[in-house]
């Protein structure tokens, strides 16, 4: 189980909580995301942010989507924001591959989008893809639900103050766009799946999520085992207690003293 001291957390217990975040047990990364939001200085937080965000938007675990999304609430409310990453560092990020090796080359022209403040590459097959495109993209390819919800903010100096989905196309990179949407659940999927599948194809990104679903459906069997042996633990202890019971009840009643009813000429328990 994890432990830690909410009341008394310092730097090395930040990173013990930070480490429980990529737990292969639920219950340990919902402890953990618990103990950040927790934290007595919030600011010791902020090296995990990203991770808490990517936990709030796609734990397949629903108790720690919850305990994530608490604790990026409770570190919002103590002045707790990501850092905004320049559009100079995400093209930078974009040229490179990452340690996995998931990610193919790609020179062909890229998109610089701003969410929550975080700047994101995206790879584009080709110049002049529309908002409704992309949408479809994020909807179909990458599994991001109600993304034909999000509003792409125009370049200054355009008469509308979004891009037309069907019509304008998104300018690429070094532009940086904005994006606005009404539901925030909405966009933070949006940045988990770019920061996962922004620099990826398509045929990459298909690869990556039946990566991710298999994984997930072992840690679903792990956790229903799991929990098969906890309820098997808590019956066997709950007729142990039931015994017990049975046990000092019936010691009590044929220990009692017997004494005869005068009156109905009965035997009854003393007492009763």
């Amino acid at each position: 189980m994890f432990d830690i001291d909410l009341d008394e957390l310092d730097a090395d217990d930040a990173a013990k909580a930070g480490a429980g975040l990529e737990s292969g047990e639920w219950n340990v990364r919902r402890d953990a995301c618990k103990a950040l939001g927790d934290l007595a200085d919030a600011g010791k937080a902020e090296p995990h942010l990203q991770r808490l965000r990517d936990l709030a938007a796609s734990d397949p675990d629903y108790e720690v989507k919850k305990a994530a999304r608490r604790a990026l609430q409770q570190l919002r409310e103590r002045g707790v924001q990501p850092r905004a990453a320049g559009p100079e560092a995400a093209a930078g990020a974009s040229a490179g591959a990452p340690e996995d090796g998931r990610r193919a080359a790609h020179s062909g022209p890229t998109l610089l989008l701003r969410v929550f403040g975080d700047v994101l590459p995206m790879r584009t097959e080709r110049e002049g893809v529309t908002p409704a495109e992309l949408a479809e993209l994020w909807e179909g390819a990458w599994g991001v639900q109600y993304a034909s919800r999000v509003r792409f903010e125009a370049p200054e100096g355009s008469p509308t103050r979004h891009l037309n989905p069907r019509e304008d196309a998104v300018p690429l990179s070094p532009a940086v766009v904005t994006l606005h949407c009404g539901v925030g659940s909405i966009l933070l999927a949006l940045a988990t799946a770019l920061k996962s599948y922004g620099m990826l194809s398509e045929d990459e990104v298909g690869a990556e999520r039946e990566r991710r679903r298999r994984q997930q459906a072992v840690e679903s069997e792990r956790r229903q085992e799991a929990d098969a042996k906890e309820h098997e633990r808590w019956r066997k202890a709950e007729m142990r207690r039931q015994q017990r019971r049975a046990d000092e009840s019936g010691a009590c009643v044929t220990n009692a003293p017997f004494v005869r009813n005068k009156t109905l000429g009965e035997q009854t328990v003393a007492g009763l």
